[in-house]
């Protein structure tokens, strides 16, 4: 005999299976229009150091991005809602905003120029608990150039404003020895956000964003810088970076250029195999009021390098050879 209860839980799971709302995919044209965005462009980069021009600035930098440490979470939040108004849906909200935490978490910190080894970090000692620090008192650190930001510290903090604000599913992904970045899940698809980095990933054709499972794949991407909400990145040169190349001459530009040969070996090891170093041709150079950091250059990308090709993007998101 058939039992009833056994029917009648089928036709109430397929019911409800019927019932599921589909999630409704992004907006790309939408979100595309909203946003001050042009692709990436060698323009405005040099190969070799001695082809950048270094303009230092009478002003003083005090904080990375005005804001203060204890209005931070109550800024974000006034700054979130305005998304809220948008003639969008859900997601595509929730995309900008992500972008948009993105952008200021790559604008709050800065990185050590060449790396916190070559670039003679002196801040190591902060860094012992900063997983127990609130996300008030990393932006404190990171802001007043105390302490230079690798991609890991990047993705920690970014992960904990997309919980805090957004109450996103995040999650980070990480190629050894090249990069760590964050997965962002909206309307059930994951997304990549890279404080490190900004940028949006369309197909060419369309430009429809795409998700984070199509990008390894697809040879059709055009790469969309942010729009940089809250202004560039900078690089730190350390007291002990300046002390250290301080003997080799008198133009910083040269000292620079003096430890960079003199270092070769050891930066060839260290830089995946398909960076390529593009120095931005101009360098806005700012005295800072850090302990640790004497100077503050600002930046349009990640460290000294840029964007450049399929190869390189796809090698520092999925660990591709680029010689293959």
């Amino acid at each position: 005999m058939i039992n009833t209860n056994v029917i009648l839980s089928v036709i109430v799971l397929l019911f409800s299976a019927c019932e599921r709302k589909v999630q409704p995919s992004l907006d790309s044209k939408f979100i595309i229009s909203q946003l001050r965005v042009h692709k990436y462009q060698k323009t405005g980069f040099v190969r070799s150091i001695d082809s950048v021009e270094i303009n230092f600035l009478e002003d003083t930098l005090i904080n990375n991005v005005a804001i203060e440490s204890k209005e931070l979470n109550k800024m974000l939040a006034n700054e979130l809602l305005r998304f809220d108004s948008l003639p969008t849906n859900t997601p595509s909200k929730q995309y900008l905003k992500a972008l948009f935490l993105s952008d200021f978490t790559y604008s709050a910190f800065s990185y050590q120029f060449i790396g916190r080894e070559l670039g003679l970090a002196n801040d190591s000692a902060m860094f012992h608990n900063w997983e127990d620090l609130s996300i008030a008192q990393q932006f404190n650190f990171g802001n007043k150039n105390l302490v230079s930001a690798s991609c890991g510290v990047r993705t920690y903090l970014y992960k904990q404003l997309v919980k805090e604000h957004l109450k996103l599913p995040v999650r980070d992904t990480s190629i050894e020895g090249i990069h760590t970045y964050p997965i962002v899940i909206i309307a059930e698809r994951e997304y990549l956000f890279d404080p490190s980095e900004p940028m949006i990933f369309c197909a060419e054709k369309g430009r429809k964003i795409l998700e984070y499972s199509q990008l390894r794949n697809r040879e059709d991407v055009m790469i969309f810088k942010s729009p940089r909400s809250f202004g560039p990145t900078h690089f730190l040169f350390s007291d002990k970076f300046l002390l250290e190349i301080n003997p080799f001459g008198e133009s910083l530009k040269k000292q620079i250029a003096q430890y960079l040969i003199s270092k070769r070996k050891l930066l060839l090891e260290k830089a995946p195999k398909c960076f390529v170093a593009n120095f931005q041709k101009k360098w806005n150079v700012s005295y800072t009021k850090s302990k640790n950091n004497k100077l503050a250059i600002a930046l349009e990308t990640r460290n000294i390098g840029m964007v450049l090709s399929n190869a390189n993007w796809k090698e520092t998101y999925f660990g591709e050879d680029c010689e293959k």
